[in-house]
């Protein structure tokens, strides 16, 4: 059974000719060989079957549409032609890591008869994607927790989560690069429509697979990277230009096309919330009451949103012409108090930009055994609980001046830990050109003076030219990530 299970990979893409050989050749190099990959173009303007033909492959299957469709109609012609055991979707701007498939057929060979398989990923923004990260940006994320940390998912824990998307409580990996699914699963889903159903197609489905299954599991292995470039729609959300996405998409006319539980309560702004609110709806229309939309959390999302981007005007002008006809007296009371009262200072919260060595999906999948190295990179309290255990070990009273390596909010949270032991922070380390963070003063490394009995708290993840201008300074560590003055 082990060597006859064949996984179809489907990679939909359009004129990404060059992340396209990336995602290829991370499928061609895994260990497992019994699979097919399906390329299906959405009219490219480049000659993406020449490329094809010369990997000259027959395990490759291609197929161009002839005029250029919505991306959800793409991925469905994808998904139709597969003839695996077991389906994964990839875009042209993702990745199978290095024994993708060997791990895979590891864990389906142990449990036996699965329909649904999550996974971990590793998130890979390219430079100049996300405005607050310039630099690009890879962490390591799970779709979901594990239940109970047990591997299985059952039935009523898989519901619930369901069920808080359309409350709008909280949210699951919707990507489906966190998920291998089943020819068996595919089908049962079809049932219902189609396999993607737009705005969101990946919304859709990993809810409908999570609904669908008879058996799920969740492991924590990396499977796959989860690119975000230029022309995908992370870029546009975290740009704040969704509408350009959902047309880049072919996908602006789904407020017409919305599900009749649904049509003419949605807003004219946020594409994010909005595109989710339609989608969720099929959900609701399909398996009834348990799965209604919370009409009332999403509008709270809504302003949310418009509040966070300073368009207060706009957020009253939308809860007094588009929202007002569908909440009670209360609720539009409570919304509109809330306006009034906001004021826009700043609400952002700051989160730790890793500066990237990898330039490319070539080079991050060639350095993919060191980057698994890091243990915990998913766990933003990871420096902060390891230092609370070791902090007893440190002899406080001969230090003479404090810092914290990291002017983000990590480094936020260490000072407070340690001043609220009585120890008092002189200042935060950074290489980034800012002068004032959480009112203390931020020093480049040259700028320390040369005192001995000084201390450095690091982040955990520093490269290696950042450790080597703490050595010139004469900083050591003894693992624990805390630099001394030696």
């Amino acid at each position: 059974m082990k060597d006859n299970i064949l996984f179809s990979i489907l990679i939909p893409t359009r004129n990404r000719l060059n992340l396209l050989k990336r995602a290829v050749n991370s499928v061609i190099q895994q260990n497992y060989k019994r699979w097919e990959l399906i390329i299906s173009d959405n009219c490219s303007d480049e000659n993406i079957q020449a490329f094809i033909e010369e990997i000259d492959d027959n395990r490759i299957r291609y197929k161009r549409q002839d005029r250029v469709v919505s991306v959800t109609d793409n991925w469905n012609d994808a998904n139709d032609m597969a003839h695996g055991e077991y389906i994964i979707m990839l875009g042209d701007d993702d990745a199978l890591v290095p024994d993708a498939l060997e791990r895979l057929i590891n864990v389906i060979t142990k449990y036996n008869s699965l329909d649904l398989i999550a996974y971990a990923a590793y998130i890979y923004v390219q430079p100049k994607v996300d405005p607050q990260c310039p630099q690009g940006r890879l962490y390591m994320a799970q779709p979901f927790k594990n239940e109970e940390d047990k591997n299985y998912l059952s039935m009523e824990y898989r519901q619930q989560l369901v069920s808080n998307c359309c409350q709008f409580n909280e949210r699951f990996g919707h990507n489906m690069q966190y998920y291998c699914y089943s020819r068996v699963l595919r089908d049962a889903v079809c049932k219902y429509g189609r396999f993607y159903e737009a705005p969101y197609p990946d919304y859709y489905t990993s809810c409908m697979m999570l609904l669908c299954a008879n058996t799920a599991i969740l492991i924590s292995e990396v499977i796959t990277i989860i690119g975000v470039t230029p022309k995908s729609y992370g870029y546009f959300y975290v740009n704040n230009i969704d509408k350009e996405g959902m047309k880049f998409h072919e996908e602006s006319d789904y407020r017409d096309k919305a599900p009749s539980c649904i049509r003419g309560m949605l807003c004219s702004v946020d594409e994010m919330d909005t595109a989710a609110a339609a989608t969720y709806a099929l959900l609701q229309e399909r398996f009834g009451e348990k799965f209604k939309i919370n009409i009332k959390n999403y509008y709270r999302a809504v302003i949310n949103r418009q509040l966070k981007e300073g368009l207060k005007k706009d957020a009253f002008k939308i809860v007094v012409e588009e929202m007002q006809p569908f909440l009670s007296r209360a609720d539009f009371m409570e919304f509109k108090e809330c306006i009034d009262k906001y004021e826009n200072n700043d609400k952002c919260f700051n989160t730790e930009l890793r500066k990237l060595p990898w330039n490319n999906v070539t080079e991050l999948l060639r350095d993919i055994s060191y980057i698994r190295g890091v243990e915990n990179l998913e766990d933003p309290d990871a420096d902060l609980n390891y230092w609370l255990n070791h902090m007893n070990n440190i002899h406080f009273e001969d230090i003479h001046d404090i810092y914290i390596w990291g002017a983000y909010y990590r480094g936020k949270k260490i000072r407070k830990a340690l001043e609220e032991k009585g120890m008092s922070v002189k200042a935060y380390i950074d290489n980034r050109e800012i002068q004032i963070y959480d009112g203390l003063p931020v020093y480049k490394i040259d700028d320390i003076e040369d005192k001995d009995n000084t201390i450095i708290f690091s982040m955990r993840f520093l490269y290696d030219d950042v450790i080597e201008a703490l050595r010139q300074k004469h900083y050591y560590s003894d693992d624990t990530w805390i630099y001394k003055k030696k």
